[in-house]
């Protein structure tokens, strides 16, 4: 496809992903065709988004959760 411009990101990064020890059936799907493609040591293959947010009050933002 087409190359992905250069893109500065700023703000608050926030990663969306399956919890720890979760399997999802896309990755089991992913991990086949990986190894069906010859890379056999890759043990999981797994999607994410990360979202990037600006807003004027994150500086005071409780990152404990």
């Amino acid at each position: 496809g087409p190359a992905r411009p250069d893109v500065t990101y700023a703000g608050l990064r926030i990663f969306v992903l399956p919890r720890l020890g979760t399997i999802s059936p896309w990755s089991t799907k992913a991990t086949d065709i990986v190894h069906l493609c010859g890379l056999d040591q890759v043990s999981r293959v797994e999607r994410a988004i990360a979202f990037y947010v600006q807003a004027p009050d994150l500086q005071s933002f409780d990152r404990s959760g």
